[in-house]
């Protein structure tokens, strides 16, 4: 049997160090086939706290060896902060599994996640399924209320036209193929919100063949009080919170070196907004630097 992972986890992970080790032990206790060997990458994106992210990471770490020596883990410690989706995208670039899929540091995993999608892989997905978008729970933690998020149901017959107007799926319910995401050019970098969005567009609309999974893969936990309010958009739609440290800063968003502040509009005098807005299929416009 061979040892090389088959599926790969990336973590994004930032100043959240509180919620690492309940994310860490979904992981840990995870029912994975003996034939379906993981990789963890947990990717600590310069948290500027005095380390204490990172010891929790290298507990983790440790922790992860002790108990399930058959999981690979990886951590990497990046000293600029520019973002989940560029975390992601390191991430990635760490792991050699064929499949890919991520757990934010604030969410976790259903115990049989792995085994489920090990199952979906070999036995049900066809030679050119390079996406599989599974189920999961999101709960609020300030009403203490779930709802079942169903992709399937979302995107039904045609999923291309449902992610033009939708939001078909969090990073949690994504499972996908390394080939699928070299095609796409990995996840968008640098932008600092609905990059979800724009990465399963970019799959659904890449993919040689979706799958869904009616298994839950696992729990979202928002948080309303902390979803940011912006009034300025970037031109793809997409909201982006926009001051001096994510402009002039770690994150240094540039569009042949043109300041990202040049591509902001504001939507209440901008009268061409929504018509732009409906092309949903908009690249980021910011540059990507070497990794």
């Amino acid at each position: 049997m061979s040892n090389k992972p088959q599926l790969a986890i990336v973590m994004p992970v930032f100043r959240n160090h509180h919620d690492l080790q309940e994310a860490a032990q979904s992981i840990i206790g995870q029912s994975v086939p003996e034939n379906f060997p993981i990789e963890l990458v947990i990717v600590e994106d310069s948290s500027n706290d005095g380390n204490r992210t990172w010891n929790k990471i290298l507990e983790v770490e440790r922790r992860i060896k002790t108990e399930r020596s058959s999981i690979q883990v990886t951590t990497i410690k990046r000293a600029r902060n520019d973002g989940q989706s560029f975390a992601r995208l390191i991430g990635v670039s760490k792991t050699d599994s064929p499949w890919i899929c991520y757990l934010d540091v604030d969410d976790i995993y259903d115990r049989d996640f792995i085994k489920n999608i090990s199952r979906h892989i070999n036995e049900f997905a066809g030679p050119d399924t390079d996406l599989i978008l599974c189920n999961y729970k999101i709960t609020d933690t300030k009403n203490n209320s779930t709802i079942i998020h169903s992709p399937k149901d979302i995107c039904g017959d045609s999923p291309a036209l449902a992610a033009e107007n939708e939001h078909i799926c969090d990073s949690i319910g994504i499972v996908h193929s390394r080939k699928l995401y070299n095609r796409i050019g990995g996840w968008p970098p640098f932008l600092l919100s609905g990059e979800d969005d724009v990465f399963v567009r970019r799959l659904i609309n890449s993919s040689k063949n979706i799958e869904f999974s009616e298994h839950f893969c696992g729990t979202k936990f928002v948080s309303p009080q902390g979803q940011g309010v912006c009034k300025r958009r970037f031109d793809s739609g997409l909201y982006i919170m926009l001051n001096k440290e994510h402009v002039d800063g770690a994150n240094g968003q540039y569009l042949d070196d043109t300041p990202a502040s040049e591509f902001f509009i504001d939507t209440a005098t901008d009268t061409e907004y929504e018509r732009r807005n409906l092309n949903m299929y908009t690249y980021s416009l910011v540059r990507p630097r070497n990794i």
